[in-house]
């Protein structure tokens, strides 16, 4: 939230109060005035084979990852703490571990610790759009206010695909960061078969 408000203030100096005003203005124009600004633009079935014929293409000549497959028939828990930084984990002060629940959960997982900040001005939405999509977030604006009714490919779509059930879980009201719209695009599976 703060960031946001640092890059407006820094815009407006450089560019001035009535130039804002327009950025402003045309940056949260109705989706029905512009389109593609808001996400709303689709693509034709021509641009559709040819991101489906690169992706094919890319699967034949990338070999697997060794981790591929390795959570196969297992719960899959996914745990992203805004904030929290790796230091704590498997941290002792006075012969007492200070996270004692997340480190013994660390030790039995797959622990990413080069994991670095991509998120942009979604903060909370980008962070959850990178784990669950693979994508990175907007250069400016948040993917759930300007693309909150795209549907995607993602992380719990595909695992329903395979029979899994997801489950997403935040302590923030449903209209935050557009997550009751965000989060059935997320989950919803592809009609094309993983």
């Amino acid at each position: 939230m703060f960031a946001y408000t640092t890059l407006r203030r820094e815009i407006c100096a450089v560019i001035g109060l009535l130039s804002y005003h327009f950025y402003d203005a045309v940056l949260h124009l109705p989706s029905k005035l512009m389109p593609v600004a808001a996400g709303r633009q689709s693509i034709g079935e021509p641009e559709l084979q040819r991101v489906r014929y690169f992706l094919d293409e890319h699967k034949k000549r990338e070999p697997a990852s060794d981790l591929f497959g390795v959570a196969q028939g297992r719960n899959v828990i996914i745990i992203s703490a805004e904030a929290l930084q790796t230091f704590p984990i498997g941290l002792k002060m006075h012969g007492q571990l200070i996270t004692p629940r997340l480190s013994a959960f660390a030790k039995e997982s797959l622990y990413f610790v080069n994991f670095h900040d991509q998120t942009h001005l979604g903060t909370t939405s980008d962070g959850e759009f990178l784990a669950l999509q693979s994508l990175h977030s907007l250069p400016v604006g948040a993917v759930a206010g300007v693309y909150a009714t795209n549907r995607y490919r993602a992380l719990p779509g595909v695992l329903s695909q395979h029979g899994c059930t997801t489950l997403a879980a935040c302590a923030a009201t449903k209209h935050f960061w557009n997550m009751d719209r965000m989060r059935p695009a997320l989950t919803l599976t592809s009609s094309r078969p993983a």
